[in-house]
């Protein structure tokens, strides 16, 4: 912020206990609001490049602790970003627009969703709980795991048919190439007495409760 020659109103730090103590007491003494998220992906990176080049600095024997740290700093800001083909100090001094534009011209485009669309009266298990809430490990008979994408265990066991469907959206994508634009449309699904999005189902082709209980059946 002070190469923005702006002041700090507010910070976003996730639930990392360094942000308790010291630091909480140092932004309230500055009136800087904390907003906690859950995951600052962008910082830790950039706290591992910063590391990276310090640490690199110091076995080169290239000064103390200060210089160190002044050397990693301008190391980090003048590292070339692979969509602006700018550096973090040449990036302040342009206008949002242009970084906009730069950024977005290198990005991958979105591609076409080929997955298969639900219906109604189709078998599926609904999402229980999000894959990222389930840490730091599952208890599966008794013993704690670690989380495993095959496990299912994000999933309801048992299998529901979908029952009812409605469209909450339908808007025009605008940026894609010209095979790809059309009508975008979004529903949502009615499924075990409640309403969910698609990215909640898991469509299934195998049997339910009622086809296992005849085929025990026919065993006995």
């Amino acid at each position: 912020m002070y190469a923005l020659d702006a002041k700090v109103h507010s910070i976003s730090a996730d639930h990392g206990r360094e942000f308790f103590d010291h630091v909480k007491k140092l932004l309230v003494k500055r009136n800087i609001k904390l907003r906690q998220v859950a995951r600052g992906s962008k910082v830790e990176q950039y706290n591992k490049v910063f590391q990276n080049n310090f640490y690199r600095l110091a076995r080169l024997h290239r000064g103390s602790f200060s210089a160190l740290e002044q050397q990693a700093e301008e190391i980090c800001n003048n590292i070339k970003n692979k969509h602006t083909k700018l550096s973090p100090a040449d990036a302040v001094k342009r206008p949002d627009s242009e970084l906009a534009a730069k950024f977005n011209t290198g990005r991958q485009k979105q591609k076409k969703y080929k997955g298969n669309h639900a219906q109604v009266g189709d078998k599926c298990r609904v999402l229980l709980k999000q894959r990222k809430n389930i840490r730091p490990h599952l208890t599966i008979k008794g013993q704690a795991r670690m989380y495993k994408s095959y496990h299912a265990r994000h999933f309801a066991k048992g299998v529901h048919k979908i029952q009812k469907r409605i469209v909450v959206n339908k808007d025009e994508i605008k940026d894609l190439p010209a095979p790809e634009k059309g009508p975008r449309t979004v529903y949502r699904y009615f499924v075990n007495g409640r309403w969910v999005d698609r990215d909640a189902l898991l469509l299934v082709s195998g049997v339910d409760a009622e086809t296992d209980r005849r085929v025990a059946a026919r065993k006995t």
